[in-house]
Order: C-alpha cells, then sequence, then structure tokens
C-alpha cells in the first residue's frame, strides 16, 4: 500500500486540488440525498457532514497557507523515518506544522506547551540507557498537557496497551487514541486530529 498516495504536498495548489476534488465527492452525495427525498440514510447525512467539516477545515488551511503561517502544530515522536515523512505530509495538508522528535526519552516536554496535540510511537532505544518505564512515565507526562494519537505497529501491541491502561488510570483520565500501522487509513486519521483540536477535546 502506498500511503503516501494523495498525499497532498505543501502548497495552496495541492490544497486547492484537494477542495475541488472534495467538492465535486460532495455534490455526488448531495445528488444522493435528493434522490431519497425526506427519508435520508443516517449514515449518508454523517457522509455529507463530514465532509463539509473538512471542506470548511481545508479552506481555513489554505487561506493560512496563502498568508504564509501556521496556525498549530503537533509533536510528533517517531524513530522511523518512513512514517515521520508520512504523518509530516497528513499535518502540513490539514495546516499544521510538526515539532519532531526520535524517542520520548529526548523529553518532547519541553515543546509539548506550543502544541495542540502529540503522535507517538512506542520505540524504545536498544542503546539500554532508557527503559520501558521510563518511556511511559514520559507519555503520560505528555498525556497531561495534550491529547495523545498512538501510532503503533502490531509488534508493539503490548506496549500500546500498557500505555492505554496508565493513561486512563490517571485523574482525570489522560487522552489517548491507537493507530496501528498496518491498518493506517488516512481519512481515518485525518478524523482523529479534527476530533483533537476543537476546543472541547483540548487537554487544560
Amino acid at each position: 500500500m502506498d500511503l503516501t498516495a494523495g498525499v497532498g504536498h505543501n502548497s495552496p495548489e495541492a490544497i486547492q486540488d484537494l477542495i475541488l476534488r472534495k467538492n465535486r465527492h460532495l455534490q455526488k452525495l448531495k445528488e444522493q440525498q435528493a434522490m431519497f427525498g425526506a427519508i435520508v440514510p443516517p449514515n449518508l447525512l454523517l457522509q455529507i457532514e463530514d465532509l463539509e467539516s473538512e471542506l470548511a477545515q481545508l479552506e481555513t488551511n489554505l487561506n493560512n497557507l496563502r498568508q504564509g503561517y501556521y496556525p498549530w502544530c503537533a509533536l510528533l515522536i517517531e524513530a522511523d523515518q518512513y512514517w515521520r515523512e508520512i504523518i509530516k505530509e497528513y499535518i502540513n495538508q490539514f495546516g499544521g506544522t510538526t515539532h519532531e522528535y526520535l524517542t520520548a526519552s529526548d523529553q518532547p516536554e519541553i515543546q509539548a506547551n506550543s502544541c495542540k496535540l502529540a503522535i507517538v510511537s512506542p520505540t524504545i532505544p536498544e542503546d539500554g540507557l532508557y527503559s520501558s518505564n521510563q518511556w511511559l512515565e514520559n507519555v503520560v507526562k505528555l498525556g497531561h498537557t495534550v491529547p495523545i494519537i498512538l501510532l503503533t505497529s502490531w509488534e508493539e501491541r503490548k506496549m500500546a496497551v500498557t500505555l492505554r491502561q496508565a493513561m486512563r488510570s490517571q485523574t482525570p483520565p489522560a487522552k489517548v487514541t491507537t493507530i496501528f500501522k498496518e491498518s493506517f487509513d488516512p481519512n481515518w486519521f485525518l478524523k482523529i486530529v479534527t476530533h483533537a483540536l476543537t476546543p472541547d477535546n483540548a487537554v487544560h
């Protein structure tokens, strides 16, 4: 699967092209809505609502890009350069920028206060200088500052489960959403990012 397919480059032209394609899709959905008359399937209404929300965000991002600034940033903690580039492209497409670290041992909390969310991979350095417990402690602390998106693999699922349990045991529970790399869905990822960026879901 080519995860970079369909990822817009960080330019007004790419965002405008994406807006045009999504507007065409929205128009087709609204034509279907009209065919149903007064009784419209709930899933169709939800698709229209989601797409309208995405288009509104993209229009905002386009204006921001044309004005030459980013309104928000994400903390990206990922050792794999391939995945860092993929996530960075999607964050850029959504009007954001990233502060990047290879591991949570790099003390990312320094930058956390300026970020809206954190995308974290459960990668523990192999040099033996940093334990899984230390990684867990750092990420839990981070969860008190920003919502966490845990980007993990099936092989690392035990660490993902341990983190979720630790986050939920906090008072109040820290917010974490898990995404597996093997089943990565760009649309679902952007939907999670949108949800994390809404004021009601911010960590206070």
